[in-house]
C-alpha cells in the first residue's frame, strides 16, 4: 500500500540560516555531501557563463543569478538536474545532468 512508503523530506535552502536550521547529527553527512555536489555544479555553471559571455567576467555570481539549493533527504548523494527559472516570465526549464 502506498501509505507505507516513506516520503523523503524536501527543503528549499536560500540562506545559511536555513541550512543551519535543517542540519542535525542524523543528516549532517548526507546534507554536506549533497551541498558540496550542488556548490561545485553552481561554480562550474557560473564559470561557464562567464567564459561564454565575457561581459559578465567581472561580476559577482550573485549578480548573474539567484540560487537555491533544493535538498531531498533521500540518502542518495547525487545531483540529477538543475532547474532554471526565468524571473521575468516564471518559465521553468529542467536540465538533466549526466
Amino acid at each position: 500500500m502506498a501509505g507505507n512508503m516513506k516520503e523523503n523530506k524536501k527543503y528549499e535552502i536560500e540562506s545559511l540560516e536555513q541550512l543551519v536550521n535543517i542540519v542535525n547529527k542524523e543528516n549532517i553527512e548526507r546534507l554536506s555531501i549533497d551541498f558540496l555536489l550542488w556548490l561545485n555544479q553552481v561554480n562550474e555553471t557560473f564559470e561557464s557563463i562567464k567564459e561564454k559571455h565575457p561581459e559578465h567576467k567581472g561580476k559577482l555570481n550573485s549578480e548573474l543569478a539567484k540560487t537555491k539549493f533544493i535538498w531531498i533527504d533521500d540518502g542518495k548523494n547525487e545531483l540529477n538536474e538543475i532547474q532554471l527559472k526565468d524571473s521575468t516570465t516564471s518559465e521553468i526549464k529542467n536540465i538533466k545532468l549526466k
